[in-house]
């Protein structure tokens, strides 16, 4: 089954920590989606790449689901944490001077960048308004680690995906490994962008893993992505993963998006039943 959505023209997305590939404008898309394939206060759902918490803290908060929100990123963690009912002054520090660097020095911040205070004074305060989410589980894992350790009803995931022309994107890497070593992470992250035909390896491994143990598996990607849905979409489906759900939604692009490249941008969905 296609749903093809006509283009919403959105306003800029609402605020929310700034964190490449953030997803926070799709989340009434990702609601939709979850409601249609009947979703209910309660069921849990793995996020395997968390990022800024976009998507699994609304879903918890307005959907009432229990998420799993994994991330190797220290920034990540501790965003998700401290939206939680797990919640530390420990860990709204760390997400607040993380925002705070970015918002100052933009995604690849130089490693001895210090956090304006202001700034971490307005995250804080943003974080403190926020509703400490219930029933809401942050690990620290690789992608594929963490498929091991779960199983369940659904799983979201977005890679960290190499730019449109196949080039990796550093500001993945640097908010992963240089931001967390400015937030004083002491954990050696060894992430890296996959190049353009190890990311189609990896769709598919992990759409070989992650069937096997969730009722519906989501893969989202977007426009300013490889690989481009016409080159993605033949892979999936010779590597024997057709899709039963195949959506999009189109807004006006933001600078983030493909760094301004971009008048409008694409999200995708792909959804899989599993085979449990």
């Amino acid at each position: 089954m296609t749903l093809l959505l006509p283009a919403h023209l959105l306003e800029s997305s609402p605020q929310w920590f700034p964190y490449f590939g953030n997803q926070r404008r799709f989340v009434p898309f990702v609601k939709e989606l979850l409601v249609g394939l009947g979703a209910r206060e309660g069921d849990t759902i793995f996020e395997t790449n968390a990022g800024s918490h976009a998507i699994s803290y609304h879903l918890a908060i307005e959907m009432g689901m229990h998420p799993i929100a994994n991330d190797i990123g220290f920034y990540s963690c501790n965003i998700g944490t401290a939206l939680s009912r797990q919640r530390t002054e420990a860990s709204v520090l760390v997400a607040a001077k993380g925002a705070a660097l970015i918002e100052k020095f933009g995604y690849n911040p130089p490693q001895d960048s210090i956090p304006d205070q202001l700034l971490v004074d307005k995250w804080k305060q943003f974080i403190r308004e926020q509703i400490p989410a219930k029933n809401y589980r942050v690990i620290r894992d690789n992608l594929f680690d963490s498929l091991e350790q779960f199983q369940g009803k659904f799983i979201y995931c977005d890679f960290a995906w190499p730019w449109r022309d196949g080039t990796y994107t550093s500001e993945y890497e640097t908010t992963a490994d240089t931001l967390g070593k400015l937030l004083g992470d002491e954990t050696l992250c060894t992430f890296k962008i996959a190049s353009a035909r190890r990311i189609l390896q990896d769709v598919i491994a992990y759409l070989d893993a992650a069937r096997k143990r969730y009722e519906f598996v989501i893969l989202s990607n977007q426009s300013s992505n490889y690989p481009i849905p016409e080159v993605l979409e033949a892979h999936m489906v010779a590597c024997g993963h057709s899709p039963i759900i195949s959506r999009r939604q189109t807004v006006p692009a933001e600078h983030v998006d493909n760094l301004g490249n971009d008048l409008y941008f694409t999200e995708y969905q792909y959804v899989f039943e599993g085979r449990l």
